[in-house]
């Protein structure tokens, strides 16, 4: 097991291909520390909700169902 010094880990940011892509690591309680321009760009406040989800050989991270960003509302007369 390799040992991480906290006071030295650095976030990366990356912009590629118009996708973000970020770097988070695990601190030495076992939670996954995400960098503060992720939680920043998707509104995620200390105490968020995210799901987790295997995916082939990873993780998918996403947020609930229930979290909207925005709503949008279209009037129409046919109900």
């Amino acid at each position: 097991m390799q040992s991480i010094d906290l006071k030295e880990k650095k976030f990366l940011g990356v912009r590629q291909n118009s996708k973000d892509k970020w770097r988070a690591y695990v601190d030495g309680e076992g939670k996954i520390v995400l960098p503060p321009e992720m939680s920043w760009y998707y509104g995620l406040k200390p105490g968020a909700d995210l799901v987790l989800e295997e995916v082939g050989h990873g993780l998918k991270i996403r947020l609930p169902v229930n979290y909207l960003a925005k709503v949008y509302i279209e009037p129409t007369n046919r109900c």
